[in-house]
């Protein structure tokens, strides 16, 4: 079956009182045939709340389907920090806790975080830091003794999205935070974001 849009009956034999009916069939003939494809491309005769259209290339028709069928996103928010580094320029632990996370996308442990096989996006916001002299958050994994990535933090106070960064793991991974302070007087707070997908 096909879509119709190559298909359309012309207006010029139904667009006056005076015109013949007769000269109309054929318009009006390929109208019911138009609205036949269509009905026959769309297969929804019976959908439930919430479903969406998906694509059926067996039978050619598009047919209700559960939401959940075109993918989705679970994500966990939690917090890192560290206060009063002693000396400057070296790399400190953060602290880590759970802010909100129902689907357990992070499982957090001490102050390290392990990420099964999956797509991941992280982002760091909502960040904090006492005194106007950024520094460096580092990502860095456990478990192959590797820095995953540097996020730079050049601002004091950054409200709205920081750093985002997508990457993808074929196993399970340990990760934690180190924040490198330019100062021994510097506190840092960030609010970290990780989504799967």
């Amino acid at each position: 079956m096909a879509w119709p849009s190559g298909s359309k009956a012309v207006t010029t034999n139904v667009d006056a009182g005076s015109d013949s009916p007769s000269s109309a069939r054929a318009d009006i003939k390929q109208n019911i045939d138009n609205v036949n494809s269509i009905i026959d491309t769309f297969d929804i005769a019976s959908p439930s709340n919430g479903d969406i259209l998906t694509y059926n290339s067996t039978s050619g028709a598009w047919e209700p389907g559960a939401a959940s069928s075109g993918g989705s996103y679970t994500s966990g928010y939690f917090r890192a920090y560290k206060l009063n580094p002693s000396v400057a320029n070296t790399y400190y632990d953060m602290t880590l806790t759970t802010d909100f996370d129902p689907s357990s996308v992070v499982n957090l442990s001490g102050n390290t975080i392990s990420l099964a096989a999956g797509t991941y996006c992280i982002i760091i916001d909502a960040l904090t830091i006492d005194l106007n002299t950024g520094g460096t958050i580092r990502m860095y994994n456990d478990t192959d003794a590797t820095i995953h990535y540097d996020f730079v933090i050049t601002t004091q106070e950054i409200s709205g999205n920081a750093e985002v960064k997508n990457f993808t793991l074929a196993g399970t991974k340990t990760f934690s935070f180190d924040w490198e302070a330019n100062s021994s007087t510097n506190s840092i707070q960030a609010r970290i974001k990780i989504m799967k997908s």
